[in-house]
């Protein structure tokens, strides 16, 4: 009997270790996949963090510098029209946007122009125009071949720039 006791004790002895013993490597399991997700998080966090500090020292490279709105517009339409002078056609019809404050840092000036001129001489100045280290860009380009025959070489761009600036009053 004795023995049978002591058989029993032994044989549930040891089921209760097995238990313990896998509840305890579940769990040590489930721990270090929680600490391998967590070292994969922070690798993306540095790597985030690595991205964010470029772009801030972009920003703090070409952000421009405190302005109104009336200036820069001027300036943008000044620009719009010499540069495609420079390439030997003039814009014209230009349509100014007014001023769409929606709050924030930074405001924008829109101009739309149109063009006549080869195809050539559209892509240069759209070239020209859209320079993000100058805060400015083209946001959009409708083309379409000009309606006289004999110029089929030519063609007409309706163009939309933005000029983003720090108004000099929100500092």
């Amino acid at each position: 009997m004795f023995l049978m006791i002591a058989g029993m004790v032994l044989v549930f002895g040891h089921v209760w270790g097995i238990k313990k013993y896998l509840e305890t490597y579940r769990e040590k399991e489930g721990q270090a996949m929680s600490l391998a997700v967590r070292a994969e998080s922070y690798r993306n966090s540095v790597t985030t963090a690595d991205v964010i500090a470029e772009e801030v020292a972009w920003m703090d490279q070409y952000e421009p510098e405190p302005s109104t709105f009336g200036a820069e517009q001027s300036k943008l339409l000044e620009f719009l029209t010499s540069s495609g002078k420079k390439l030997g056609f003039t814009p014209e019809k230009p349509q100014l946007s007014p001023l769409d404050n929606k709050g924030g840092k930074y405001q924008r000036t829109k101009i739309q122009m149109t063009a006549t001129a080869t195809e050539e001489q559209i892509y240069q100045w759209l070239v020209e125009i859209h320079q993000p280290s100058e805060f400015r860009a083209v946001t959009q380009i409708l083309m379409r071949p000009s309606p006289k025959a004999e110029e089929d070489e030519t063609i007409i761009c309706t163009l939309t720039a933005e000029q983003w600036l720090i108004a000099s009053e929100s500092l």
